[in-house]
Formats: C-alpha cells, sequence, structure tokens
C-alpha cells in the first residue's frame, strides 16, 4: 500500500505530526502525536477515496486516558 508525499504533507499541516507504520503488506497505521484521537473525517477527506481509515482504541488507562491509532486499508482489496 502507498500513500503520496502530497497526502502525507496535507496530513501534517491539518492534523499535526504524526508517525506511519505497517500492519502488514496491505495496511498502514498512522499515530498522532502521543495517540491522540483527532476528526476522523479530517483524514477521510485527505486520502483517495480507496482508502478505508479505522479508528483503533489502543489502549485505555488512568494515567494516559485513551489511546488511539488509524489504520488503513484498501476497500477494494479482497
Amino acid at each position: 500500500m502507498k500513500i503520496s508525499v502530497d497526502d502525507l504533507i496535507k496530513i501534517k499541516k491539518e492534523l499535526g505530526e504524526f508517525e506511519i507504520g505497517s500492519n502488514s503488506r496491505d495496511s498502514l497505521y498512522l499515530k498522532f502525536g502521543y495517540w491522540k484521537e483527532i476528526d476522523l473525517s479530517n483524514l477521510n477527506t485527505i486520502l483517495p477515496e480507496w482508502m478505508v481509515v479505522e479508528k483503533n482504541l489502543v489502549d485505555e488507562n488512568e494515567d494516559c486516558g485513551e489511546l488511539y491509532n488509524y489504520n488503513i486499508t484498501n476497500k477494494y482489496k479482497i
């Protein structure tokens, strides 16, 4: 799976600092700041329509609260 540099620049401008990683060959994830929650609709408007984004609650505890990342997959992948 690929994301263009232009899309990555737009994501940083609109949503702030992030890290990108890979769950598998067919999916990526984004983590914003210290696992912060972002507006999913903003991310969906930046990415191509064939990409599906799912908010993932990674962990929740008293000290840090809710920790999120965002999984990205190809909606046409069977």
